[in-house]
């Protein structure tokens, strides 16, 4: 199964909090042996919905939309995942 995911940016900690809370569950109640997330991992709600989605098991197809764009991450862990030839997206 294929799912995709964009949203907010910028969420106050308790958003995160109750957004992170229903993606994961969205996601397992959609797993299967196949998922597959597609995202373009920017900061917020995007990079949630792939945190959860690898945590489930699932794999990740990033939709990278400019050259060098992991240098606008915030999110240092994402961005080197992005970076380095271990990334677990395609």
């Amino acid at each position: 199964m294929r799912i995709g995911c964009t949203g907010h940016q910028n969420l106050s900690p308790a958003t995160r909090r109750q957004v992170a809370q229903a993606i994961a569950e969205q996601i397992a109640l959609t797993a299967d042996d196949e998922l597959i997330g597609i995202t373009n991992l920017a900061e917020g709600a995007d990079q949630l919905f792939s945190f959860s989605l690898l945590a489930a098991g699932g794999q990740l197809h990033a939709v990278v939309p400019s050259k060098s764009y992991e240098s606008s991450f915030q999110t240092f862990q994402l961005s080197q995942r992005v970076q380095g030839s271990s990334a677990p997206c395609r």
